[in-house]
């Protein structure tokens, strides 16, 4: 990754986010109207330069790219932990591929939608949620919980 005059801002989002994080575990997630509305909310008037997930998160990001008014990216630099790989195998493709996208929305805000379980490994020590992460040539910034 190149040095970046201004980071790039990803929020990073669990395909299949419950809107209401205190719902009932068990319960099948909503998925849907409620939990973009909580996303535009959280953005506000930012706007989304795209939105970028693995080949399973898609449907659900593609919603979110529609609610937002934003291009849809799939990529298999995304993809969820495969049975085959670790899961730091797992984190370090996802960083990779991030820090690619970094380059190319210098000053921009990117949403990217995952597994749950892949965004633990690759966010350590934060729960599940949407969360903002800047990242230019200094690293990786947990700057926002949502």
């Amino acid at each position: 990754m190149s040095d970046l005059q201004c980071p790039a801002t990803f929020w990073f989002l669990p395909a299949g986010t419950r809107a209401d994080p205190g719902a009932d575990p068990g319960a099948e997630s909503d998925g849907g109207p409620a939990l973009l509305e909580r996303l535009r909310t959280v953005l506000g008037a930012t706007a989304v330069a795209g939105v970028y997930t693995g080949p399973a998160g898609e449907p659900f990001a593609a919603a979110a790219a529609a609610a937002l008014d934003a291009p849809l990216h799939t990529t298999s630099d995304l993809h969820g932990h495969a049975t085959d790989e670790d899961a730091q195998d797992a984190a370090r493709r996802w960083q990779k591929a991030v820090e690619e996208l970094a380059d190319l929305y210098r000053g921009e805000t990117v949403l990217v939608v995952g597994d749950e379980d892949t965004l633990r490994v690759v966010l350590p020590g934060r729960a599940a949620g949407v969360v903002r992460v800047e990242v230019d040539g200094d690293g990786w910034r947990v700057t926002e919980r949502a």
